[in-house]
C-alpha cells in the first residue's frame, strides 16, 4: 500500500454561494433536520484539529451547539439549517470548514450593478454595468450608513474567515446578490453606498439589484497571451528589460489530470468538468482524451520560460497567483526544482504541518479502517490521532545527492514531469528574482506556493495580502448530510508556518502592497498589479522595496 503519510494533498472544494430559502428544495422534518445537525457536530468533533478553543473550551461548544439544536422548528427550512450551520462555524475562523451553497444560483432574486475590489486598505469598484460607469474606481465607506468596519464585524458572525482580508471577501460576496444582502440588512429598499473619489467629490448613490448587469468591460493596456484561463507564459519587455511572466489560475495542470486519469479514473469526469467549466471556462470536448489533451501542460511551460529567460539575460519573472484559489501543492515541487536547484532540495522548512486521523480522513483516503491504514504504513495510531510532522519535512533527512534521485521531491506523484528534472543534477535552469502577485483570491496550495518561494529564492511578493493564514487549519475533508443533502469540509490539519511571528501567521503583507491610490494611479486597470511592478523594476524593486 503506498504510504500516505508521506504525500501533502491539498484540496479546494469550490462552492457556489447561494443565499436565502430557494422553492425547489424539498421540505424536510424537524426530526430529520435534528439528526443531520447532530451528524455534522459529530463529524465536526471527530475531523477538525481543534473543534474547541475557539468556543472556549467543550462546555462552551456543546452550549452553543445545543442552543442551535433547540432553534430547529417545524418551520425550519433546510437552507435556514444551513445559515444557522454557517453562522455555528463562523466562530472557527477557518476557510477551509465551510457549508456548500446549493448550487441554484440561478435563483438568485438579482445582483449589485457593480462589481467589487479589493486593496490593501478596502474595497473599491472595479467594473460597472452600463448604467453606473460614472462610479468606477469608487472607494466604498459605508453601506446605509453603516461603516465598513462594522460591516467587517458583522460578517466574521456569519462567514468562516482567517484574517481581515478574507473578510473583505466574504463581504464582498454578499454585497453581490440580493439575497447576501439580505443576511446583513433587513431593509429591502435601495441600497446606499457612500463612496470617496481621487477625481472628484464623495458622493452618496442609491441603487437597485438587477437581474442582468450589463457589465462594461475595461480593456487591460496590459497585453496577455491568455489563451486557456489556466497557466500560460510569456516575456514582458519593460524598458529595453525582458521580465518573465508566468501566469497560474488554480494549482491544477494537465500532469494533474493525466495522474486522475491513469490511477483514479472514476474522478477523471469530475476533474475534467471542474477543470473545463470552473477554471478554463471553455466547452469540454466528449472524448476524454481529447480533453485531457485540451488542458496546458504545466512542466514544459515553466521548463521553457526559464530557459527562454537565460537566453535572453532576463533576471526578473512574475509569477501571478491573484486568482489562484488553491489545488494541488505537491504540483509545484518541479517549479521549485527549476528554479532552485539544491537550494530546494537542501531547504529546510521548521513549519509544522499535522494531520489529524478521522473517519472522514480515511474515508477520503479510501481506506475502511485505521487499522488498513496501520497495515500499510506499519504505525500503530487510533482514530483521531495526529500525524505529527514538518511541511516539506521530507527534504531534511537524506544526503543531497540521494534527494536529486528522490522523484517524489523533484517530480510530481513520483514520476510525473520527470523529463523537465532528471537532468538538472541540482542547478536550476535559471535562478531569477521573483515577483509574486497576490490578491485575496490566494488561497490554500497557492498560499503554499507563495510561502515557499518567499522562504528558497529571492523573492517579493506585491499586491494584496492573501484571504489565507499561515498559522492556521487547511485541508478540505468533504461531508453531505443524509437526509438535507447539505455538503460542506471540514479541515483535518493544521500549520504553522510563523510560529514565532502570530502576526505575520494572520496576514503575509506583501513587500510592496497596493492600496486604493495605487489602483488608482493605473486608472483601475484590471492587471494594475503588472503596471505597478513593471514600474518598481524601472526603479530598481530592491531599492524600492516599502516592505511592511
Amino acid at each position: 500500500m503506498k504510504r500516505i503519510a508521506g504525500y501533502l494533498l491539498i484540496l479546494v472544494l469550490t462552492t457556489t454561494f447561494v443565499f436565502g430559502q430557494v422553492n425547489e428544495t424539498p421540505s424536510v422534518s424537524r426530526q430529520l433536520l435534528i439528526n443531520d445537525f447532530n451528524t455534522f457536530i459529530e463529524y465536526l468533533e471527530e475531523t477538525h484539529p481543534d473543534p474547541y478553543s475557539s468556543y472556549g473550551g467543550l462546555p462552551e461548544f456543546k452550549r452553543k451547539a445545543q442552543g442551535l439544536r433547540n432553534m430547529i422548528t417545524d418551520n425550519t427550512t433546510v437552507e435556514q439549517l444551513r445559515e444557522m450551520m454557517r453562522k455555528f462555524i463562523s466562530v472557527l475562523n477557518d476557510g477551509h470548514t465551510i457549508i456548500s451553497g446549493n448550487g441554484q444560483a440561478e435563483a438568485t432574486q438579482g445582483y449589485l450593478p457593480l462589481q467589487l475590489s479589493i486593496a490593501a486598505d478596502g474595497i473599491f469598484i472595479s467594473e460597472t454595468d452600463k448604467n453606473h460607469i460614472q462610479y468606477r474606481g469608487g472607494f466604498l465607506e459605508s453601506v446605509n450608513d453603516i461603516p465598513i468596519d462594522s460591516l467587517l464585524n458583522k460578517v466574521r458572525q456569519i462567514r468562516s474567515t482567517e484574517n481581515r482580508y478574507g473578510i473583505y471577501w466574504e463581504l464582498c460576496n454578499l454585497l453581490s446578490s440580493k439575497e447576501g444582502y439580505g443576511l446583513l440588512f433587513s431593509d429591502s429598499g435601495k441600497i446606499k453606498l457612500a463612496l470617496k473619489f481621487t477625481n472628484k467629490e464623495s458622493e452618496f448613490v442609491y441603487l437597485d439589484f438587477v437581474p442582468e448587469p450589463d457589465w462594461i468591460k475595461q480593456p487591460s493596456t496590459v497585453r496577455l497571451n491568455n489563451d486557456n484561463n489556466l497557466l500560460y507564459k510569456q516575456i514582458l519587455v519593460n524598458n529595453n528589460q525582458s521580465v518573465g511572466y508566468f501566469v497560474w489560475n488554480g494549482m491544477y495542470s494537465r500532469e494533474m489530470v493525466e495522474d486522475v486519469a491513469k490511477n483514479n479514473p472514476a474522478y477523471l469526469d469530475m476533474n475534467l468538468n471542474s477543470m473545463y467549466q470552473s477554471t478554463m471556462k471553455v466547452p469540454r470536448p466528449d472524448d476524454d482524451r481529447q480533453a485531457i489533451e485540451g488542458i496546458p501542460a504545466l512542466y514544459p511551460t515553466f521548463s521553457k520560460l526559464l530557459e527562454t529567460m537565460k537566453e535572453q539575460k532576463s533576471d526578473y519573472l512574475i509569477i501571478d497567483l491573484r486568482h489562484n484559489g488553491g489545488g494541488m501543492t505537491p504540483l509545484c515541487h518541479p517549479l521549485l526544482y527549476m528554479l532552485y536547484g539544491d537550494k530546494y532540495l537542501n531547504y529546510d522548512c521548521k513549519a509544522e504541518y499535522n494531520r489529524r486521523l478521522s473517519r472522514l480522513q480515511l474515508k477520503k483516503w479510501g481506506l475502511d479502517s485505521i487499522q488498513q491504514y496501520n497495515t500499510g504504513n506499519k504505525t500503530n495510531f487510533l482514530t483521531g490521532d495526529f500525524i505529527f510532522g514538518y511541511f516539506f519535512g521530507s527534504l531534511n533527512a537524506k544526503p543531497v545527492e540521494e534527494k536529486r534521485k528522490d522523484l517524489s521531491l523533484i517530480t510530481y506523484n513520483n514520476g510525473i514531469g520527470s523529463e523537465y528534472t532528471k537532468d538538472l543534477n541540482g542547478k536550476p535552469i535559471h535562478e531569477p528574482v521573483v515577483i509574486v502577485l497576490t490578491s485575496p483570491r490566494t488561497f490554500s496550495a497557492a498560499y503554499h506556493f507563495t510561502y515557499l518561494l518567499s522562504q528558497i529564492g529571492k523573492t517579493y511578493i506585491a499586491g494584496v495580502p492573501s484571504r489565507q493564514a499561515g498559522n492556521t487549519f487547511m485541508e478540505t475533508t468533504n461531508f453531505e448530510l443524509p437526509n438535507t443533502k447539505i455538503s460542506g469540509s471540514i479541515s483535518n490539519s493544521y500549520q504553522m508556518f510563523f510560529p514565532d511571528d502570530l502576526e505575520k501567521g494572520k496576514v503575509l503583507m506583501p513587500d510592496f502592497t497596493m492600496n486604493w491610490t495605487d489602483f488608482a494611479k493605473y486608472d483601475f486597470d484590471s492587471n494594475a498589479e503588472i503596471l505597478f511592478v513593471l514600474d518598481l523594476l524601472k526603479n530598481d524593486l530592491a531599492q524600492q522595496n516599502r516592505g511592511n
